[in-house]
């Protein structure tokens, strides 16, 4: 699509979390709203860890991903900067690997391929998390068969792309041939706190999400502006980390945050596909 910006293409688990409070879509939202377009990729609940899913945390903000064909996502990224492939819908052949999963138990293979997948054919910069640094050394030589020139490593929560707070942030930022090592420290940024933000039941993080996005102070405030502070200024929206943090404290609760995702759900009901077996005019 056309943008003033490169599509940031997140790789995230798609056997989500269970211990600490994701930061997306927010960052996401953050980011679109913004004028840099995100894809995001996942499935619903998956083994190994059956955390919370993308899917799940979108569908309480009021955005459903599914029963949408690709030709709809991408009218719907086009028109919004924001856009989802949704496995068992758009990619029913990976999706039907899933079981595997649960019989090859910790760290199958599949669970890293997902980090560093890329389901754009333009200009884009890949955003891929992990945990042991051989995921990152193998997402480097695979991105560099594949001709993906430019992706951002990140030693994130729970293999996620989320910085860190209470410990170093260590990110590598490759573009071509070049690599530049980043080792953050978010109390340099009076957003540092002694342990990572919890993640204790679902209904209670996604209330507290929803608060954070209307603009009220919250535990996970500070996850959001941090991470969303970092990926505004990796996209290009702004100069420097200080000026992304302020950006991402300004987005938060702000008209046009509010807008865009009003404007998400509007796109989506449009080409919302009917559900089988049900009457349409």
């Amino acid at each position: 699509i056309e943008a003033r910006y490169p599509t940031m293409v997140f790789g995230l688990p798609y056997d989500g979390r269970s211990r600490t409070m994701p930061a997306q879509p927010l960052v996401s939202l953050m980011l679109s709203a913004m004028g840099c377009p995100v894809l995001l990729h996942g499935g619903s609940r998956m083994p190994t860890k059956y955390g919370i899913s993308l899917i799940e945390i979108w569908q309480a903000l009021g955005v459903d991903w599914t029963r949408l064909s690709l030709e709809a996502i991408q009218r719907i990224f086009q028109r919004t900067y924001q856009g989802f492939v949704y496995l068992p819908e758009h990619f029913p052949e990976a999706h039907g690997l899933v079981p595997y999963r649960e019989q090859i138990g910790k760290r199958p293979p599949l669970a890293t391929i997902e980090l560093m997948w890329c389901p754009y054919e333009g200009d884009c910069q890949v955003i891929v998390g992990y945990v042991h640094p051989p995921t990152e050394e193998l997402a480097k030589k695979t991105l560099a068969l594949t001709g993906i020139q430019n992706f951002i490593t990140v030693k994130g929560l729970e293999g996620s792309s989320d910085l860190p707070r209470a410990r170093t942030a260590i990110i590598g930022i490759h573009q071509g041939s070049q690599e530049k090592r980043l080792l953050l420290h978010a109390r340099d940024y009076n957003l540092g706190g002694a342990t990572e933000t919890p993640f204790d039941t679902l209904p209670n993080y996604l209330e507290i999400l929803k608060e954070t996005m209307y603009g009220k102070s919250t535990q996970l405030s500070p996850v959001v502006i941090w991470n969303g502070g970092f990926y505004l200024w990796q996209s290009g929206i702004v100069s420097s980390l200080d000026e992304g943090i302020q950006q991402a404290e300004a987005l938060l609760g702000s008209d046009r945050l509010i807008g865009h995702l009003s404007l998400l759900r509007e796109e989506i009901s449009l080409h919302r596909e009917p559900v089988k077996g049900s009457l349409c005019s």
